[in-house]
């Protein structure tokens, strides 16, 4: 062996010598209750575990404390309501009064949009984008032809569609009804925001069981389509029973939701609230309108008051 070899080996006996001796460190850290021995990988494994099966137990018993833990993530503690509650059936199964959250009946799944941008968009720092992106390729049965031939025929003239016969990468596109195929991800946003919804119908995540939230639709919207897309969402209720929580600042909408619900025949299960500024805070409250909308305009007319002022 020449010198340059040996030089080599020694080297790389002391290397290892040396990751040897950090990951010894590290498990020591880790793993705590092993004094008479080294910890090993075997005693990893098993904490992990044990802690797999801790979270999988308080997902099963569902205590109140996760719920809250999770809020604060969101709200600051001060803004926490020291009581809160949530019927389903006149029966409460969230309440601040409850050490345990009982699971809802007729919500099983729930579905976030908050820009149609976020589809294609995989492992980014916002958890429901990624969410969505899960969602959205799933597999599963197709929800509801009607709804889909209405979008699909109706609307935007075409299909989204999921192409992932290659495992390193997974391809959007739209094919519109005269035969051209278009990347999806470089469609107009209105295509996106109605290709969202038609392959989460396909694959059966928008369901009787969903609800779907939805962040100000008509942003990435043009006049029609705004109308279109409140248009889907009360046939969603209607066909399917699907649960939306909606915010919207447009009065095209708002109006939409209220009145094709009233030709639907849907009007009694829909509910419009006015967020409402607490005086000198930040802070707003909620005022239930049921089917009443005419105050939700006359906050919307506060912007020509503005133009009206700034115009003088």
């Amino acid at each position: 062996m020449c010198i340059r070899d040996r030089f080599n080996t020694e080297t790389s006996k002391i290397q290892s010598q040396y990751r040897s001796r950090r990951i010894s460190h590290i498990l020591r850290s880790i793993v705590s209750g092993v004094e008479d021995r080294e910890p090993s990988f075997d005693d990893l494994a098993n904490l992990i575990h044990s802690y797999f099966k801790e979270a999988e137990g308080k997902r099963q018993s569902r205590p109140r404390t996760l719920l809250v833990s999770a809020l604060r993530n969101v709200f600051t503690e001060g803004l926490l309501p020291r009581n809160f509650e949530l019927f389903e059936f006149d029966d409460p199964i969230v309440s601040s009064k409850k050490n345990n959250l009982s699971k809802p009946f007729s919500i099983q799944n729930t579905v976030y949009i908050d820009t149609p941008m976020s589809i294609g968009l995989n492992q980014t720092d916002v958890q429901h984008w990624d969410d969505l992106n899960r969602l959205v390729l799933a597999k599963g049965t197709r929800s509801n032809d009607f709804i889909l031939n209405v979008i699909s025929k109706d609307i935007i003239f075409g299909d989204a569609d999921i192409n992932d016969s290659s495992r390193s990468s997974i391809g959007y596109t739209f094919k519109r009804n005269d035969g051209n195929a278009f990347n999806l991800l470089d469609c107009a946003t209105g295509i996106k925001a109605f290709a969202i919804i038609q392959l989460l119908l396909r694959n059966g995540t928008i369901n009787e069981k969903t609800l779907l939230i939805i962040d100000e639709p008509e942003v990435h919207l043009h006049p029609q389509w705004i109308v279109e897309y409140a248009r889907i969402i009360v046939l969603l209720n209607k066909k399917m029973g699907v649960k939306f929580f909606i915010t919207s600042h447009d009065p095209d909408f708002v109006s939409a939701i209220r009145y094709l619900s009233e030709k639907e025949g849907i009007l009694e299960s829909v509910n419009f609230y006015l967020a409402e500024k607490t005086e000198n805070t930040f802070t707003y409250k909620y005022r239930n309108l049921g089917h009443e909308i005419d105050p939700i305009f006359q906050s919307f007319n506060q912007a020509i008051d503005k133009i009206d002022k700034y115009s003088e």
